[in-house]
């Protein structure tokens, strides 16, 4: 942030955002990994739960900030005041004491990478956790097609301006903060497998429904049951990955996930791009909630997906 501060060029912004994503690959996989070496398993569920809603607030609170920040004491101080924000992130996270695994004394080069190496096999031979991957990474490429083309949809198919756009992801961040603090609840109520594949199918349902719906106040509407959805997902995802994995193998399963999801975006943005050609943008919306409603309905009656539905 503060080297924008100093150099705010087009191009010092795209190598600075290109940094935080390489960063962003490290620290989201390490932050998952790390939630169960400080809590108990049976809180997972709750602490996922609040990691969720309080993410999606500052979805909602963060623009209008930056907005009002930018307009009242322009980009420098906005710039300063962001920096100074994940200055104290770090400086919070430092406090906090994390069990860590030591590596062998002495450790090289080789025993690292025999280290790393183990580690993938044991993720290839976890059939579930695979399974689990597989269907997040699904999930992302299917949905994923919506961040591109909601300009276009909002345009051509709502009738409605750049505003609406705004309004929608304000709706899937209020939508979040209510399915984090939902999903505990259900979770409790019902198994997590169930409540997973359950927000599964539900977020494909939504997608085609969403589709189909040309009237700007219900698709805002269909924006905050989706938003809610997707926590729920995501919680009940994470809690079972997070019981699921072997915690010395952590790091790295999550790092899996991790690129697997960044791969399903880009998957997701040259479907898009490509689609566009020829289809209009609410088809392939319908397309992308089709196709992943009827990938996880089959996925059920697989083995992974039985024994998902009978995870607790």
């Amino acid at each position: 942030m503060l080297t924008i501060l100093a150099y705010p060029t087009q191009g010092v912004i795209y190598c600075m955002a290109a940094l935080h994503s390489i960063s962003a690959a490290f620290f989201d996989p390490a932050k998952t990994a790390s939630i169960p070496l400080l809590i108990e398993s049976d809180q997972l569920t709750e602490a996922n739960g609040i990691g969720q809603s309080t993410s999606n607030v500052m979805l909602v609170v963060g623009p209008v900030l930056g907005t009002q920040l930018f307009m009242g004491a322009g980009l420098q101080t906005m710039l300063v005041i962001d920096a100074l924000t994940f200055l104290a992130s770090a400086l919070l996270i430092a406090r906090v004491e994390i069990p860590e695994r030591d590596l062998p004394e002495g450790a090289t080069l080789n025993s690292i990478s025999i280290e790393i190496a183990t580690g993938w096999i044991y993720l290839t031979r976890h059939r579930l956790i695979r399974y689990l991957i597989a269907l997040f990474f699904i999930s992302l490429t299917c949905v994923g097609t919506w961040l591109p083309l909601a300009p276009f949809f909002i345009k051509s198919f709502l009738r409605g301006s750049d505003l609406v756009l705004g309004i929608q992801l304000g709706m899937l961040g209020v939508g979040g903060v209510l399915g984090g603090t939902l999903a505990p609840k259900l979770i409790k109520r019902y198994n997590k497998g169930v409540v997973l594949f359950a927000s599964l199918l539900a977020e494909g349902l939504i997608m085609i429904v969403y589709s189909f719906v040309a009237d700007v106040g219900l698709s805002v509407f269909i924006c905050l049951l989706w938003g809610g959805g997707v926590s729920v997902m995501l919680v009940s995802y994470y809690s079972i990955m997070q019981e699921l994995v072997d915690k010395k193998f952590s790091g790295r399963a999550f790092s899996l996930a991790k690129q697997s999801e960044n791969l399903a975006i880009l998957l997701a943005a040259g479907l898009a791009a490509v689609l566009s050609m020829y289809l209009s943008v609410d088809q392939i919306f319908t397309l992308g909630g089709i196709t992943y409603l009827a990938i996880v309905l089959a996925s059920a009656f697989t083995a992974p997906g039985r024994n998902l539905l009978a995870t607790r």
